[in-house]
């Protein structure tokens, strides 16, 4: 965490590689990890990643956030509202509440389109 804090990127990839070879199923560890590989630009890399924190811990709501976005770069608005929405169900008054509810209005409003 504190190597992607740093945007000491390829150190906190070695790092967590590590780690999750000794500690498969850590789901921080995959989080840190998507985190790592979203802040690079890897948004391919981060997505299996990111939905192994989530199905190791559906609670973990900044996993959501992530998930969010890479549905975005996949031009998956419905999914990507479903995200956004889960992660305001999660943490409703969260670090990343008020952009979460932003992009939901900015989803539907595109999904409704012009009335």
């Amino acid at each position: 965490m504190l190597q992607n804090s740093e945007k000491d990127y390829a150190s906190a990839e070695k790092s967590l590689l590590e780690g999750l070879k000794l500690e498969e199923n850590s789901a921080q560890g995959h989080y840190q990890l998507a985190k790592t590989y979203w802040a690079l630009g890897w948004w391919q890399d981060a997505e299996p990643h990111a939905l192994k924190a989530a199905s190791l811990q559906p609670t973990m709501a900044p996993v959501r956030v992530l998930l969010g976005n890479i549905d975005l770069r996949k031009r998956d608005a419905p999914a990507a509202l479903q995200e956004f929405q889960t992660y305001l169900k999660l943490d409703p008054k969260g670090p990343m509440a008020q952009g979460s509810e932003a992009m939901v209005k900015k989803i539907q409003d595109a999904l409704n389109g012009p009335q």
